[in-house]
């Protein structure tokens, strides 16, 4: 009896690391020109066993490709990504620490990678999240309203700043003169410090006062049929459910903030995603994800394993008398996120 081809590709499971080096730097893998994707670059990592932790098998892995050895890595990225023959979910983590000095001990070409240079690299396209994903930092500051007081704001922004905060959301609704001003100081006091303003505006806005992104509210995601930005301009989006998502990587968006999780007095009463539902939306998504709403670094390891990229924060941040110790304990809240790897 004959029977039907399945159309049902297999899915690889495929466990992977972005090796960041102290000074920032990623370490590479080129593939082999005789495999397949071959010449492209990859974040070093293999396909799991049956039945495998993926903090194992990226630990055996790592060994047999790199001759390093790892105690702990923590979760950065899942992607799912479909190709004509197959499907891969890979799955990323960080890491910071090791045993070892990485070598090709299969023959491939390594190289460390400036984070900023990885978009000059060809990957395959399921790499290409993960590229985003290790320039991105763990905590967003997502700013308040400008009030009343220009100059408390600006001084505000700037204590964050250097406090550590590396990317920054600027929501004001400021219009005219006054917009650009503060856009303007806002920028200059990111490039002080070394951060990132992403801005809560439109696209002409983001050329006009040249930011590093835009920010498009549920409005502005539904007006566009296709990324309105250059690539090396950063693209996030609030989305708040599944058809949202869709919309934010139908038009390229770069990453997304997923709220509200928790309930917070900016708004109450608000249908909350809660952490289930943070976890479903994140499966659903190959993109980058903030959790937002109710945001602490206590809830930092929470939102790393349900699959985020980290949290965004508002008041909790804006508001605190020392945003260096938030950030710091933000830093050490991270490592509850880690998995440890089984011994042998």
């Amino acid at each position: 009896m004959a029977h039907a081809k399945s159309s049902v590709t297999r899915t690889l499971r495929v466990a992977a690391a972005a090796i960041r080096r102290e000074d920032g730097a990623i370490l590479l893998s080129l593939r082999p020109a005789h495999t397949a994707h071959g010449g492209l670059w990859e974040f070093p990592g293999g396909k799991l066993e049956a039945r495998e932790r993926p903090i194992d098998g990226l630990a055996r892995e790592l060994t047999e490709e790199l001759g390093i050895s790892i105690d702990a890595a923590t979760p950065l990225i899942t992607v799912r990504h479909h190709y004509p023959a197959n499907s891969v979910e890979l799955i990323v983590f960080e890491v910071r620490a090791w045993r070892g000095m990485p070598h090709g001990r299969e023959g491939q070409h390594i190289e460390w990678v400036e984070r900023a240079a990885l978009a000059r690299r060809e990957f395959p396209a399921a790499n290409v999240p993960v590229t985003t994903a290790v320039g991105l930092p763990r905590v967003v500051l997502v700013t308040p309203d400008l009030g009343a007081d220009e100059a408390a704001f600006l001084a505000r922004l700037d204590a964050c700043l250097a406090a550590g905060v590396e990317l920054v959301q600027l929501r004001i609704r400021a219009e005219g003169a006054q917009r650009q001003r503060v856009v303007t100081a806002a920028l200059a006091a990111c490039a002080r410090h070394g951060a990132r303003l992403v801005l809560n505006g439109t696209p002409d806005e983001a050329r006009e006062f040249s930011v590093h992104g835009v920010h498009l509210n549920r409005q502005r995601l539904f007006a566009y049929e296709e990324r309105p930005v250059a690539g090396d301009v950063l693209l996030s989006a609030a989305c708040h459910d599944a058809r949202e998502l869709a919309q934010a990587e139908r038009i390229g968006v770069d990453f997304v903030y997923l709220s509200p999780v928790e309930a917070t007095a900016s708004h109450p009463g608000a249908n909350l995603l809660g952490w289930s539902g943070l976890r479903a939306l994140c499966t659903a998504t190959r993109l980058p994800v903030y959790a937002l709403g109710g945001m602490a670094p206590r809830a930092l390891p929470r939102a790393v394993r349900a699959g985020c990229q980290g949290i965004a924060m508002l008041s909790g941040l804006w508001e605190s008398a020392a945003p260096h110790r938030l950030l710091a304990s933000a830093a050490g809240a991270l490592e509850k996120a880690a998995y440890r790897v089984t011994p042998r």
